[in-house]
């Protein structure tokens, strides 16, 4: 078992393939004009630059990270055109999430898991619906809820309290990308409540959680309060927001389930179903599952058709579909195994 969890040499190689495999498939990319979202992001953070304040003087409804990590790409990468600094930071950004989804797969199901979900991934990113990778919203949220789900998962003994802060903390820091993932704060209280058998546990460790998910939202009101925006920031980030919710039905979702790709995502869903009320089965793989589903709903009701909600489903659709086909093939092997035991 510990020989298992250390990376082998292999690994590495896999992965450094995987990234230049990447690079082939996305070089294009890197010359693609800003998009409308991609170019107010730009333009609002040449506002930043020259000593404006989002919501005080700026007038946008955008989760404010989204500004500071145009931001950070154009003070890392300072190419002469915007285009070049956002594409080359997006591109190392992914590079990250690569390593991270695949460790993530890694300690949920094993290295063949880790590898096919990393692949998978790669060629999902490449191939989706918006023909091409842009910086949006949908994109940058992707590590910041996998790292909320990986402390919520991947929890360490006498360290618990640790880990389920820092995952309701990362939650909140996605939401800070994408206002509505606010509303699956409720899946990670569930899965605790039904992971820990002590009535105590589970109120501590929810109570974590919560405490970690609210420390986000307190920085984010100081960072108001400091800089004499709150009113305009409680009414551009939650109040206009949250009612952009409720404005009906949105061409995204159908978007997503007319494209051939994520036809998976079906496939995972009943399989999921599946798993939980026949099988039984209650793990990392179920809170994969109701994390995406909670996604796609948002996506069905959101107003907005530029966050990029698809660019988040895919990381979900790589591991399950990774999972699923494991489970599968060890399936096809005891049906093979029955078989040569009967013969013999």
């Amino acid at each position: 078992m510990a020989e298992d969890k250390k990376i082998q040499k292999k690994e590495l190689f896999f992965l450094f393939i995987l990234i230049i495999f990447y690079f082939f498939l996305n070089f294009k990319f890197l010359f693609l004009e800003l998009n409308k979202t991609e170019r107010k992001l730009y333009e609002i953070v040449t506002l930043i630059k020259n000593g404006q304040i989002p919501y005080k003087n700026i007038t946008d409804n955008t989760p404010p990270f989204n500004y500071y990590l145009y931001l950070i790409a154009d003070k890392l990468f300072n190419t002469y055109t915007m285009e070049g600094s956002v594409r080359n930071f997006t591109n190392f950004y992914i590079i990250f999430f690569i390593l991270l989804i695949y460790i993530f797969s890694r300690l949920l199901s094993g290295k063949t898991v880790a590898m096919l979900s990393s692949f998978i991934y790669v060629v999902l990113i490449s191939k989706n619906p918006y023909f091409g990778i842009y910086s949006l919203p949908g994109l940058f949220a992707q590590f910041p809820v996998f790292l909320s789900m990986f402390f919520l998962i991947f929890i360490e003994k006498e360290y618990e309290h640790v880990d389920y802060f820092l995952s309701g903390f990362f939650l909140g820091v996605a939401s800070y990308i994408i206002f509505s993932l606010k509303f699956i704060i409720f899946i990670p209280i569930i899965y605790i409540f039904i992971f820990w058998r002590k009535k105590d546990d589970k109120i501590k460790f929810i109570l974590w959680f919560i405490f970690g998910f609210i420390l986000m939202e307190l920085l984010a009101v100081l960072w108001a309060i400091k800089n004499s925006a709150l009113e305009e920031f409680i009414r551009f980030y939650f109040v206009n927001n949250f009612l952009s919710m409720f404005y009906g039905l949105n061409v995204i979702f159908s978007k997503l389930l007319l494209n051939k790709y994520y036809l998976l995502f079906a496939l995972v869903f009943f399989v999921g179903l599946y798993r939980w009320f026949v099988v039984k089965k209650f793990d990392g793989f179920l809170i994969l599952l109701l994390i995406s589903i909670n996604v796609s709903i948002i996506a069905l009701f959101n107003q907005k058709m530029d966050i990029g909600f698809v660019y988040l489903l895919i990381p979900f659709i790589s591991v399950m579909t990774s999972i699923l086909l494991k489970e599968f093939i060890l399936w096809i092997k005891k049906i093979q195994m029955k078989e040569m035991n009967k013969v013999t």
